[in-house]
Parts: C-alpha cells; structure tokens; sequence
C-alpha cells in the first residue's frame, strides 16, 4: 500500500488479497459470520472499532498515525490505546 490515506475497509480488502485468505477462514478465526465480512469488504455493512479489531489482529494490521513528519503506531491494548513505543 501506499502513504496515501486510504480507508479501513480498503486496507482491510487489499490486506485480504495480498495475503490470499478466504472470508470462511477470516470467519473461523475472528467469530465474525462470513456474510458479515462479504458485506464489509463490499461496502454494504458497516462495523464497530471491535469488529474491526478483531480482523485486523487476524490480519497483522496495525492502525497508524499520519502526521506531517513520519507516522507511528497506534496499538490497542484491552480497550486502550497503547502509546509507550511511540
């Protein structure tokens, strides 16, 4: 992916591809129904920040921070943001 700003959802879809993984698998391993991650992936449903962690974890996606100068991570840690290694 590139540094330009992209969406959850896009991130999330390209990751999907890139990484060759079939909805049922992601649905297996994150206890989201696969319905719901077709609907996502295709714009149709939208989630909460739970959901979304949950695929992301599955994922080994991270959230970052964009600012002028460089971007750091943002970890979430049992429902709070994890700061220190930034």
């Amino acid at each position: 992916m590139s540094n330009e700003s992209v969406s959850i959802r896009q991130a999330i879809a390209s990751e999907v591809a890139r990484q060759g993984r079939s909805q049922g698998e992601l649905s297996a391993k994150t206890g989201i129904a696969q319905a719901h991650i077709s609907e996502f992936l295709r714009g149709r449903r939208d989630w909460n920040t739970r959901t979304a962690d949950r695929l992301l974890t599955v994922l080994g996606l991270v959230v970052l921070r964009k600012s002028s100068r460089h971007q750091e991570p943002v970890e979430r840690r049992h429902g709070r943001v994890d700061r220190s290694n930034a």
